[in-house]
């Protein structure tokens, strides 16, 4: 018979116990494992509420975390911050209106937008630059624009002539942009005044920059001896030559007459037109050679005053042809 009595039965929490101290790491790891969802986050439907939250906001890191509200202290903005706060802004919108309505102008020199100074003494004429451009404006007929514009020869028939062609119409002004001062060949400036009209059309009116001041009326029509599209008309033939204030790109449109080892070819666009019209040059003649530097390579047009012969009209495959470059802008000649 047994001397000693049996050992007694574990308990069930001593028994767990020692299962669990015998699990190895990878079992451990398996069992506490939660897959993610479609965030990255875990997530366990058999954990409590408050143990799921937790576990997200371990698993999104500190910023998506709540706080309590013991972290949360808001601390009042004193009015003495709020005055210096609102000084400085004031003083940078201060400077910021001052740099733009400054007396400063833009220089025009092909390579961007260069400010430079105004003249001494301009800024008390803008006035009288502004009353100049709003009785141009004004005026009913052309001839009536004659004390206003430079008197460049044969100004008086230019006018009377283009009255004929395209009668002026008397506009007024909206509203008048800052004066513009613009740098053009040698050494030589203009005045630009920007105006908006009564029918919210935007243009530009260029002033001479010698006293007094006047309109270089020219430019602002874009004049030309005969009208754009008679370059290519059939209807009437026109004098052997004339001169045209044209916008100027190089094309590679080419017709059986004028081929490409010979002829370069010209688009021609007038702003009162909505024609495109072909011209040519001869690549080695003295004009093409002076027209090469200024068109090779540009994607732009170019304001030009050009002499040219228009298309014959008893030879449909003629096309007008460019005899000389007068003029780089409209402001000249």
């Amino acid at each position: 018979m047994p001397s000693e009595l049996p050992e007694p039965k574990p308990k069930q929490s001593e028994k767990i116990k020692v299962e669990e101290d015998q699990e190895s790491p990878e079992e451990k790891n398996e069992k506490t494992y939660t897959p993610p969802n479609k965030l990255g986050l875990p997530v366990a439907k058999f954990l409590p509420k408050d143990l799921l939250q937790n576990a997200a906001q371990q698993a999104a890191g500190d910023w998506e975390k709540d706080n309590d509200p013991d972290e949360f202290k808001v601390k009042r903005v004193s009015n003495r911050t709020l005055i210096a706060v609102g000084s400085l802004i004031s003083f940078m919108l201060g400077w910021v209106l001052y740099e733009t309505l400054s007396d400063n102008a833009p220089n025009e020199q092909g390579q961007g937008i260069i400010k430079e100074s105004i003249p001494t003494g301009f800024v008390a004429l803008e006035d009288k630059l502004k009353l100049s451009a709003s009785n141009f404006l004004a005026a009913e007929k052309w001839e009536d624009v004659l004390p206003y514009v430079r008197q460049s020869p044969g100004i008086e028939e230019k006018l009377e002539k283009f009255q004929n062609r395209s009668p002026k119409v008397s506009v007024g002004v909206q509203q008048f942009r800052p004066i513009d001062v613009i740098k053009v060949r040698d050494g030589e400036f203009l005045y630009m005044l920007g105006f908006q009209d009564e029918n919210e059309e935007i243009k530009n009116l260029y002033f001479t920059s010698e006293d007094p001041h006047r309109i270089i009326w020219e430019t602002f029509v874009a004049y030309c001896d005969e009208p754009f599209e008679a370059l290519t008309s059939s209807e009437a033939q026109l004098s052997s030559e004339a001169i045209y204030r044209v916008r100027v790109k190089a094309d590679g449109y080419y017709v059986d007459n004028y081929n490409e080892k010979d002829w370069q070819a010209l688009d021609l666009t007038h702003p009162k037109s909505q024609k495109n019209i072909f011209a040519y040059v001869l690549r080695d003649s003295e004009q093409g050679k002076k027209l090469r530097p200024i068109l090779y390579g540009r994607k732009d047009s170019v304001p030009l005053i050009l002499l040219i012969k228009p298309k014959l009209v008893n030879d449909p495959d003629s096309a007008p042809e460019i005899l000389d470059l007068l003029g780089i802008g409209w402001h000249e000649l």
